[in-house]
């Protein structure tokens, strides 16, 4: 079987619109529509470029490998658990939040098991969000970003197969995940 993983629900970004306005010098709300588009899309560009979600998420991972009482989490980064389930011949077997322990980093979590559980495979439902300490940074970066397209309508730098304002990039850089 393979691990799969599923989005359940996704918070607003969490620069608003008033913000965005503010930053940009905007005081007319002719182009709130557009400026409410350029925040979502500048906040999914800085979730994909970082590697990181910037908004509360819940997301739901089928499958996932139990290898020495532990499994690594796909989703980055978790700040709870909120179900952990198993297969057993058609039952769905929780397992209590007494036989696990999330461990956090910056770049992944995972679970390590505390008693012998009876399968290798596992279902998690986990809630994912930017720790505290990058939010302000992350928030930083969609404004620059935001504000750059909504002046320029277009000038952007390209990294990869994504086209940033540099500015933007310089920021996203500071907490981005780095893939192995």
């Amino acid at each position: 079987m393979n691990m799969y993983c599923n989005l359940l629900t996704e918070q607003d970004p969490r620069v608003s619109l008033i913000n965005a306005k503010a930053f940009i010098k905007v005081e007319d709300s002719f182009d709130d529509l557009i400026i409410s588009r350029l925040i979502k899309s500048c906040t999914r560009f800085g979730e994909l470029y970082c590697g990181k979600s910037f908004r509360e998420q819940e997301w739901v991972c089928y499958d996932l490998q139990v290898t020495s009482g532990c499994v690594v989490i796909p989703k980055s980064v978790v700040s709870s658990v909120i179900d952990v389930s198993y297969d057993n011949g058609g039952d769905t077997v929780i397992i209590s939040p007494s036989d696990y322990k999330l461990n956090r980093s910056k770049q992944i979590s995972s679970m390590a098991f505390t008693s012998n559980i009876e399968t290798s495979l596992v279902n998690v439902k986990v809630r994912c969000d930017l720790p505290v300490e990058y939010q302000d940074l992350s928030d930083q970066g969609v404004l620059h970003h935001v504000a750059f397209l909504y002046e320029n309508r277009g000038d952007t730098v390209s990294v990869g197969d994504l086209s940033a304002p540099l500015e933007s990039i310089s920021i996203y850089d500071k907490f981005k995940t780095v893939n192995v």
